[in-house]
Order: structure tokens, then C-alpha cells, then sequence
């Protein structure tokens, strides 16, 4: 019965653990689909600055253009490296949860006597 009782805890532990992970995630999308938003709004403003300076020698456009591309794929890779982590996150949260596969045969136990016992008669 304890054993039982062990395992629901286990279980309703591990759904707790999923349902914040998942929470977690989903305010993570929300998050960097806003700031995603707001620097793609960004880059097009600095890109209409930068076309409009006549200023600027051409590998400054060069640069800045190359700057908003980098800043872009740093999003993406950031985005993807924390999906991986709250894919495995959650994984790893299933494959605790899951009952442990018994073994066909217990191991036999070994009782060793210390050397302050005296043996038994």
C-alpha cells in the first residue's frame, strides 16, 4: 500500500513538474515572439536611417546590415537551444516518472558480521 501510495506522488509530482514546464515554455514563446516583434521593428527603422544617411561610406551600411542579420540568427539560436532544454527537461521528467523495470531475480543479500559482533550461535 505505501509503495502504491509512493508511486501517485511520484506521478502527481511529475505532472506538477510538466504542467510547469510547459507554462514555462509557452511564456517563453510569448515573450520571444514580443521582443522578436519589437527588434525586427527596430531593425527596420535603424536600415531606413542608414539607406537614408548619405554620410555613411558603404561598409558602415555593410556593417550595420551585417550587425541585424547577426542579432537575427543569435535570436534564432537562442530560441532553438532553449526549446532543446525544455524538450529534455521534459523527457527527463517522464523517464523518472515511469515506474523502475524490475529485476527478474533480486539480488541475494549479504549480511556481513563486523568484527566488534560476535557470531551468531
Amino acid at each position: 500500500m505505501k509503495k502504491n501510495s509512493k508511486q501517485t506522488v511520484q506521478q502527481r509530482a511529475a505532472k506538477v513538474a510538466l504542467r510547469v514546464i510547459e507554462l514555462e515554455k509557452k511564456t517563453f514563446d510569448r515573450v520571444a515572439k514580443r521582443v522578436g516583434s519589437m527588434q525586427d521593428r527596430m531593425d527596420k527603422m535603424v536600415q531606413k536611417r542608414v539607406d537614408a544617411a548619405k554620410w555613411m561610406p558603404k561598409e558602415g551600411k555593410q556593417l550595420v546590415a551585417e550587425w541585424v542579420h547577426t542579432m537575427k540568427k543569435g535570436r534564432g539560436d537562442l530560441r532553438k537551444a532553449v526549446d532543446t532544454t525544455f524538450d529534455l527537461s521534459s523527457e527527463f521528467v517522464k523517464r523518472v516518472s515511469e515506474p523502475a523495470v524490475k529485476a527478474k531475480k533480486k539480488a541475494p543479500v549479504v549480511k556481513k558480521r563486523m568484527a566488534h559482533q560476535p557470531a551468531a550461535a
